[in-house]
């Protein structure tokens, strides 16, 4: 048991449980930025993620990377959890403090 992480079956399964992961990630963000969309169009308002140029999909993508990254230097899943939740809502809360704005669209 000692060599089973040398093997060749185990670096299948670590390559497939990346991908398995990095897609996991990307769909999180998807899914982060465009669910509060949806809640806006349902209360019939123009969504906050359109019109205010706050960078709310920046800051999750970011976060999600990090997860990648600590997971696949083999970190604990903790402080990968750790590592994306301190990223993510430390960018947001200095986003927010510090008025960051992405650039509008020409209209």
């Amino acid at each position: 048991m000692a060599g089973s992480s040398r093997s060749p079956l185990y670096a299948e399964v670590r390559y497939r449980c990346k991908a398995a992961v990095e897609l996991s990630g990307a769909s999180d963000r998807v899914g982060s930025a465009f669910g509060g969309v949806l809640r806006d169009m349902v209360c019939n308002e123009i969504p906050k993620a359109f019109k205010d140029h706050r960078p709310y999909a920046v800051c999750s993508f970011a976060g999600g990377w990090t997860y990648v990254a600590l997971w696949s230097v083999d970190s604990p899943g903790w402080i990968a959890l750790l590592g994306c939740l301190v990223v993510t809502v430390g960018l947001r809360a200095l986003a927010l403090w510090r008025n960051w704005q992405l650039p509008a669209w020409r209209a």
